[in-house]
């Protein structure tokens, strides 16, 4: 079992994660073998073909096309490996080791 966390660097999820003054619990919306989304009528597009509904769709308009989030393991021993290179710079990566 595994437990992933993000930090947001959107500045309107930042924003109500600090006025609700909690972390907030969601799920990816990064589609299995799909193309990530940025334009809210992609959004709905795949939400259509969803089994499973969310509760709330929050529309913020179009999202910035940046890269995916990194994944970082860190396992037991305090070693780390990366499962998905993302936006955080390798060498800051190689800085953290």
């Amino acid at each position: 079992d595994s437990l992933a966390m993000r930090i947001s660097s959107f500045a309107w999820t930042k924003d109500l994660v600090e006025l609700f003054g909690q972390p907030l619990v969601s799920t990816s919306f990064n589609l299995s073998n799909q193309a990530s989304a940025y334009q809210v009528k992609n959004i709905k597009k795949y939400l259509d073909l969803a089994k499973i509904k969310p509760d709330l769709f929050i529309n913020a308009g179009d999202l910035p096309e940046n890269l995916a989030s990194t994944i970082i393991k860190i396992n037991e021993d305090n070693s780390w490996e990366i499962l998905r290179q993302g936006s955080i710079d390798p060498m800051l990566q190689q800085a953290i080791k």
